[in-house]
């Protein structure tokens, strides 16, 4: 498909209608074993790096200038967003909070790249820090792939910890399970590990997958779990953080409260709007589904905005993706939205698949009056039940 006039209509957006940005940073030092997102490991000196921030910032500043409401989040994502110069990060939330202050701004940030600098941008407006630490198991992050050692995720917790109390900063904190050859007492114990040092607000505890592509698939001598121990493994570590008071608003997702939950990221599960810039970003203008090429040097050689692509989602589209992310959700799917978005009672259209799914085992959905949604029995066969649902749209 050939890239959009109109910038795959990034150019042509309501100007006060809500909406979220998400930035995309692709660079990274190493590329962890698991991972399957768009990323490019190249030297820090590199040309193509200033070329790319170049040409985001010209992108953020020309979107900025056609809105009159501010932003609801910021998101900058990648990648490791941590390894660009702190110049660079500061330009991008001044020019977004022209507009005023975004409900939630979040940067993630790899462990071993954080550093002492990085307070300025709490400074600048960064109210939420979503660090990446897998693990805090010597031998799981050689398994991962992760070239860092333990020692930098403990530095990194305990900069967190400096940050919150002087910034009043959220904190979220990466952690990945059913690694190979990790035992449930491994698991459990990083997690009270982790919830002892450092309490963070959030957690998001990510089953590993094996993604087509990525290293790890490749390692085929690798005891993977099967489906079962995965279940029993994450059954239990979501047992041990309700215990320890982490609500599960999402499938991986854990906050103390519900002040914590990730705004952006919640907005992607109600299939709320939102705008995504640089490479492998993804915009959602519903019905419009809007995707900028994978390729690094191809975004920094381009003009702004001729390198995404737009694609109208029909209404049965739109239903899969609003069944699939809305069900990861505890709270499930608002039955008066469904009507309201596509002119169909919930109830009506799905009876039958409903039917089914309550005389299998009851104890996998919650019908209410006002919401359908999946009970933590139900979150273990989520794309089963999605699937069965898809068949009545």
């Amino acid at each position: 498909m050939a890239p959009q006039p109109d910038g795959g209509g990034l150019l042509k957006i309501d100007s006060s209608k809500p909406l979220s940005l998400y930035l995309h940073y692709p660079f990274c030092a190493n590329k962890c074993a698991y991972c399957v997102f768009y990323s490019e490991v190249i030297k820090s000196d590199s040309p193509l790096i200033k070329r790319y921030e170049e040409k985001l910032l010209k992108e953020v500043e020309f979107v900025v200038k056609q809105r009159k409401a501010p932003f609801e989040t910021l998101y900058i994502g990648g990648g490791n967003p941590s390894l660009a110069s702190i110049e660079f990060l500061t330009k991008i939330i001044t020019t977004v909070t022209q507009l005023g202050d975004p409900k939630e701004v979040t940067i993630e940030a790899n462990s071993e790249s954080l550093k002492e600098e990085h307070s300025l941008l709490f400074e600048k407006g960064v109210t939420r820090l979503s660090v990446g630490l897998q693990s805090l198991n010597r031998e799981h992050l050689k398994t991962l792939g992760r070239k860092v050692n333990l020692e930098s995720n403990y530095r990194a917790i305990a900069l967190t910890n400096k940050w919150r109390s002087t910034y009043n900063l959220e904190v979220n904190f990466d952690l990945i399970t059913s690694i190979p050859n990790q035992t449930i007492d491994e698991a459990l114990g990083e997690v009270n590990e982790l919830i002892s040092l450092a309490k963070p607000h959030h957690i998001s505890l990510y089953n590993l997958t094996i993604e087509e592509g990525s290293e790890l698939a490749k390692q085929r001598n690798l005891p993977f779990k099967g489906d079962q121990e995965e279940a029993t493994l994450l059954y239990a570590l979501w047992e041990k953080l309700d215990s320890l008071g982490y609500h599960q608003y999402e499938v991986s997702n854990f906050a103390l409260s519900n002040a914590f939950q990730s705004l952006h990221n919640s907005r992607y599960w109600r299939l709320e709007d939102y705008l995504g810039l640089g490479s492998s970003a993804v915009s959602l203008l519903s019905p419009v589904i809007i995707t900028d090429e994978s390729d690094l040097t191809t975004f920094g050689k381009s003009d702004p905005f001729s390198t995404y692509h737009k694609e109208e989602l029909t209404p049965t589209e739109l239903m899969e993706s609003h069944l699939m992310m809305g069900l990861r959700r505890d709270q499930g799917i608002d039955k008066r939205e469904w009507t309201r978005r596509y002119n169909i009672d919930f109830n009506a259209q799905f009876t039958t698949p409903i039917k089914t799914i309550k005389n299998f085992n009851p104890n996998l959905i919650k019908d209410g009056e006002a919401y359908f949604s999946l009970t933590r029995e139900g979150f273990m066969v989520l794309d089963s039940i999605v699937l069965l649902l898809c068949q009545n749209l």
